[in-house]
């Protein structure tokens, strides 16, 4: 190895190499008596609106009639907020279940979200298209940042479950080991937005080794 060098990958490592041997069998709603105890705080969620638990849900179905319902769901969503005219909205997803019938092939394979399922600002087009968007098993996650726990804040919706990220997820992305210790000098469970600020403000550890291997040479054992 040259001096200097940081050593080749065989191949980018995927979202599915980094949940591969994590098994979260139950989590928990931020704020829950459980979600207190022990370590529950890292495998923890938001309470969700209404409109995040349908795009969860589209994201999630991978038939027709589930997406449809979801779609459905996020319309209900929509006028149960009264902030646009229902009949805007009625046009609005009129078009989207139009698309969706005639596009689902398409659509089940997208890993982004349809433009006519965002919020009205980008019902027409978006220079955003990974807002709301889903990790893809396969490929490198994006930036996290400390709005993993939002779907509106990027793609940070999990492959195949209908939820975005627990901050376990989250740090394995980021490259923390499990055994890291996110408790405060008091050992209480921390705070859910201090938490997210911790683990996406961070240098992905990783990232961190390559950059101190880079500068250092072939003297770090790289791993």
């Amino acid at each position: 190895m040259d001096l200097f060098s940081i050593p080749k990958s065989q191949k980018p490592l995927g979202v599915k190499d980094a949940f591969c041997n994590l098994k979260i069998q139950e989590t928990f709603t931020r704020g829950s008596d459980k979600a207190e105890m022990g370590d529950n705080y890292m495998i923890t969620l938001p309470d969700y609106s209404a409109k995040e638990k349908a795009r969860a849900k589209y994201h999630a179905a991978t038939t027709l009639n589930d997406k449809i319902d979801a779609v459905k769901e996020l319309k209900k969503a929509f006028i149960h907020e009264n902030k646009i005219s229902e009949n805007l909205i009625n046009e609005n997803f009129k078009e989207a279940l139009k698309e969706l019938r005639l596009n689902f092939a398409e659509l089940n394979e997208d890993w982004n979200l349809p433009n006519r399922l965002h919020n009205k600002t980008h019902w027409q087009a978006t220079t955003y298209p990974t807002v709301y968007g889903r990790l893809d098993w396969d490929k490198p996650s994006g930036t996290i940042t400390s709005g993993y726990m939002c779907s509106g804040r990027g793609r940070f919706t999990h492959p195949k479950e209908a939820r975005t990220l627990t901050p376990r997820e989250a740090a394995r992305l980021q490259g923390f080991p499990d055994s890291y210790d996110w408790k405060p000098e008091d050992y209480r469970a921390p705070f859910a937005t201090d938490l997210a600020q911790w683990i996406g403000d961070a240098v992905p550890m990783p990232l961190g080794y390559v950059a101190a291997y880079s500068a250092l040479g072939n003297g770090l054992d790289f791993k």
